[in-house]
Order: C-alpha cells, then structure tokens, then sequence
C-alpha cells in the first residue's frame, strides 16, 4: 500500500480485484445457490473493513479504502436484489475494529 500520487492503476485494479470483483463473482455465484433451494434462503457474509467507513484508520492506503468502501455498497446493492435471502455485511473483530455482524436486510 502506497500514498495516493504513488498508488498505480495497476495497484488499484489489483486491490480491486481481490476485495471486490472476488466478492461480486462469490455472491453470484452463491446467489444461483440461494434461489435454487427448497425454501430459498440463506446468508453470504463479505468481510468490510473499517477503513472503509473511517479512511482516517490508516493513511496511504487509497486503494484498500476504496475497495473495501465499494465491498460494502456491493452488499447493499445485493441484498436489496435479494431480498428474498438473508444477507449480511461483517466485519472482523480486531484491536482497530468495532467487530461483529452488521445485518444489511432483514434477519437477526
């Protein structure tokens, strides 16, 4: 992780790649799953980060921030999609973190 005028696209689209578009492929995948089930149902749960509600966590971390901020509107935007299904956003629990499960639509 670098500072912002030293951060490459490619380190970008490298962090991307693996906290977001590894999720996205993961929760359709998962979500084919869900609605094929007798009930249909069930949980996903992606792993946010603080950084991503409170940048000032860390500083020259632009990249990681970003991804993990788009992680959780990716969660967001799917369980509005899936409303059906019981989906979650979770963080981690971790000396520099609030941990615990954050319900993002319905269930407990």
């Amino acid at each position: 992780m670098s500072p912002l005028v030293e951060t490459t696209l490619e380190d970008l689209e490298r962090m991307w790649s693996m906290n977001t578009a590894s999720a996205f492929l993961c929760c359709r995948e998962a979500a084919k799953l869900l609605r094929s089930q007798r009930p249909p149902g069930g949980r996903i749960l992606n792993v946010a980060s603080r950084q991503a509600v409170d940048p000032r966590a860390g500083t020259g971390m632009v990249a990681y921030t970003t991804s993990k901020a788009a992680l959780g509107a990716l969660t967001l935007a799917i369980a509005e999609e899936l409303a059906a299904a019981i989906l979650f956003l979770g963080s981690p629990r971790s000396s520099s973190m609030r941990g615990g499960i954050v319900p993002v639509y319905g269930g407990a």
